[in-house]
């Protein structure tokens, strides 16, 4: 499998998740948002990382060895394609939720983050339900 790969970037991150795994109490439960907001800043400063691997190119990968070079850093710094954003989500044992996301232009400026912190019941679970459009109606909104 691909994630199973040996990229530099990839064994990198792997390796950095593990170590705040490792160092992770086994329930944070009762830590607080700061336990979450500490850690969520960790996890981005991991995908953070803009260090480019030095080494051979891989003929396998069908890529250029400049397009190969560009992309095996975490974090994919190029006007044309690249990182627009980091996204960490947290949940804990007890239900509490951190979500945060870090956008990024094409040069790799920081442009915003939006922070949501969730207790556990207090976002409501929509019911799961199918729609199905009925004949002459392509958009399923109307009755079934």
């Amino acid at each position: 499998h691909l994630l199973d790969t040996p990229w530099p970037k990839l064994r990198r991150v792997r390796d950095a998740l593990r170590n705040w795994i490792a160092r992770a109490p086994a329930d944070a439960a009762g830590a607080g948002w700061e336990r979450e907001s500490a850690d969520a800043e960790w996890l981005m400063q991991v995908f953070a990382d803009r260090e480019r691997a030095i080494g051979p190119h891989d003929p396998s990968s069908g890529l250029s060895p400049e397009w190969e070079r560009t992309l095996s850093a975490p974090f994919v710094l190029h006007p044309e394609y690249g990182t627009r954003c980091t996204t960490v989500l947290l949940v804990g044992h007890d239900g509490r939720t951190w979500l945060g996301e870090r956008r990024f232009d094409p040069a790799g400026r920081a442009t915003g983050q939006s922070e949501w912190r969730l207790n556990a019941g207090e976002w409501p679970v929509p019911a799961v339900q199918a729609v199905t459009a009925a004949p002459g109606n392509p958009s399923g909104s109307g009755p079934l």
